[in-house]
């Protein structure tokens, strides 16, 4: 009869879980002892990253809901239609396309200027177009949106002809630009991100403070600690 294998896997789960329990402890008294840095390094961090943030120039933006519906439907032919939605997106945002809009509506910005406010993408798995457009003020971005969409409308409608019936497509406006909201500044998520970046610059500087002091003793209460008994006097430098 074969005698029971001694179970030697308890005193390794023990010890392992003791280790555990030896780190945890070191990492809350380290983080307890370098409190003060920790909330010096947020505080500082929220302070400048609200500043850069309130330094960025206002910004507004409006979104325009578009609908594109097939003059014919069939179940066939709508993931084709898809992809032509998503080129549609590209189209629309592209610097050629933009600067024909610019000088059909006679404004001021050219198209790589309206690139870089003017923004489309296409809902995956619908034919449905977002039209986006960013102003200094909510009028400046509920023209430049209301303009592009009404020119990709009038381009659609113009090309329809040419296409065969089961490919033409007509927008319809679910959501107009009525309203812009303001996009930049974002004092607070500056402070958010401020605060993470300076905890985060606070953390190899405490590491490399408490690495300075492993063989060194700065306070009277550190040396009762390392030698178990009181202190006498101080010595001045």
């Amino acid at each position: 009869m074969k005698k029971p294998m001694p179970m030697t896997w308890r005193p390794r789960v023990r010890a392992l879980f003791f280790q555990l329990i030896h780190v945890l402890a070191m990492v809350g008294r380290f983080v307890w002892r370098y409190r003060r840095w920790w909330v010096s390094g947020c505080l500082l961090g929220a302070f400048v990253g609200a500043g850069i943030a309130m330094l960025q120039p206002t910004r507004y933006r409006t979104t325009v809901v578009l609908s594109l519906e097939p003059e014919v439907f069939n179940q066939n032919t709508i993931s084709s239609l898809m992809q032509v939605t998503r080129g549609y997106a590209q189209v629309i945002a592209s610097e050629p396309v933009l600067d024909e809009v610019a000088r059909a509506k006679g404004w001021h910005e050219d198209g790589a200027t309206l690139r870089r406010l003017v923004h489309a993408e296409a809902d995956a798995g619908a034919l449905v177009l977002r039209i986006s457009a960013d102003g200094a003020t909510p009028a400046d971005a509920q023209r430049i949106a209301h303009g592009v969409t009404m020119y990709f409308i009038q381009r659609l409608e113009t090309d329809n002809p040419r296409r065969n019936e089961a490919d033409r497509l007509h927008a319809v406006i679910l959501t107009p630009a009525m309203r812009a909201e303001r996009v930049a500044p974002r004092p607070f998520v500056g402070m958010g991100l401020g605060a993470l970046v300076g905890v985060g610059l606070m953390v190899p500087a405490a590491v490399w403070h408490a690495w300075r002091r492993r063989t060194r003793l700065f306070t009277p209460r550190e040396a009762e600690r390392v030698v178990q008994a009181p202190t006498l006097g101080v010595i001045p430098r």
